[in-house]
């Protein structure tokens, strides 16, 4: 199916910058969505399409299977029972409330604001009730680990807008993120609210950036929104904003203020060092000359040069040793026995230590640590 240029999933990137929706640079069409890393997106997609066989069958497929070229795993059959369990009860709790109720998945749907604003809807349930607003809601399923809290977000906000067919306030806009497998203080689904006042103020959010867009105005704007956009070797701001702290002149030493922006950015410098890497790479591979560059061959590392049982046989053959010299066993980790034995079983021999302290943006919903307890903790 076709991605617009201005798709929910990606929201939060082209209204912060416009021009990010941009198609067709120097030949490489975009798609309007976030260009995740190849192995995270292919695991990603092999567990929707899982979830999808799981909702048209009413329960996780029995059998082990192959999707999107990766094998189910565990985790992911784990993620998809979640996903049935909390699309039937947000059903059986509308039911219950007086609601007739309609589920879809997989729902394609365009605004009304500009032809190339929708996307697909993992699932949207209606619900219509005598004497109460109509209800609509978007369940959003993410596989991956960055946290996504729910609480203004976006993308959802984006999906309601491409199935609203009356006045705002006339509607109870609801959203539902499941996400099974980072940890959050408010569980792995999560559901919020939207007002009516609060998607007028984001319609008029998404309308401004349409059309700035439209209208040929908008520029590269650099943000932590920059990460996974799929223009970031085209986008000269970046490219700027990477020279720019090279002639700030302060050190990080002498400017906590540099110092805060770097690390603000350093999920898109990182990924920007990745791409021009693996960009560079390509270039030298087919023949291009980069002025300071070449190409070489990776530093090896030693690995067996025959199987298990032929190594096996051969150290014992020599009397130098045998399995205890070649094999190691290890406790596993409480996620991998879990699975095993049950979260009541494993829950009773627990603990969740911190194994340090990290550098985050002040919108982290952790609270800070204290430098003084800290400094006590390690005798510092």
């Amino acid at each position: 199916m076709k991605h617009l240029l201005f798709g929910p999933s990606a929201c939060e990137r082209w209204l912060a910058c416009p021009m990010s929706a941009a198609r067709a640079v120097d030949g490489d069409e975009g798609d309007g969505e976030d260009a995740v890393s190849g192995a995270a997106a292919a695991e990603g997609t092999a567990a929707h399409l899982l979830c999808e066989l799981t909702i048209d069958a009413g329960q996780v497929p029995p059998q082990r299977m192959v999707l999107n070229g990766l094998q189910v795993t565990d985790e992911m059959r784990e993620g998809a029972q979640l996903w049935l369990d909390t699309v039937k009860s947000t059903v059986a709790e509308l039911v219950g409330e007086g609601y007739t109720v309609t589920t879809r998945t997989e729902v394609f749907g365009v605004t009304a604001i500009d032809p190339e604003y929708g996307g697909t809807t993992d699932c949207l349930i209606t619900a219509t009730h005598p004497e109460r607003n109509d209800v609509v809601c978007v369940l959003d399923y993410t596989f991956g680990r960055n946290i996504v809290d729910v609480r203004g977000n976006k993308q959802l906000m984006s999906y309601l807008l491409c199935h609203i067919d009356k006045p705002l306030d006339q509607l109870d806009m609801r959203g539902v993120i499941v996400q099974p497998r980072p940890w959050h203080p408010d569980g792995k689904v999560r559901r919020a609210t939207f007002s009516a006042d609060e998607m007028s103020v984001f319609t008029d959010m998404v309308r401004a950036a349409i059309y700035l867009f439209r209208s040929g105005d908008a520029e590269e704007t650099v943000g932590t929104h920059c990460t996974y956009c799929p223009r970031m070797l085209h986008c000269s701001a970046i490219c700027k904003f990477a020279e720019g702290i090279h002639e700030m002149g302060d050190s990080v030493v002498d400017s906590p203020e540099m110092a805060a922006r770097i690390l603000e950015m350093r999920g898109v410098l990182k990924r920007l060092i990745a791409l021009t890497e693996e960009h560079v790479s390509c270039k030298l591979q087919s023949g291009e000359e980069v002025p300071g560059l070449k190409l070489v061959e990776t530093y090896g590392r030693r690995t067996w040069s025959v199987g298990e049982e032929v190594l096996l046989s051969k150290i014992r053959n020599m009397r130098v040793g045998g399995k205890k010299q070649l094999y190691k066993q290890t406790l596993r980790s409480p996620a991998e026995v879990e699975k095993i034995l049950g979260k009541d079983v494993v829950k009773k021999f627990t603990k969740v230590e911190s194994s340090g302290t990290t550098v985050v943006p002040l919108s982290d919903r952790r609270p800070g640590c204290d430098p003084a307890s800290i400094a006590r903790e390690f005798g510092a």
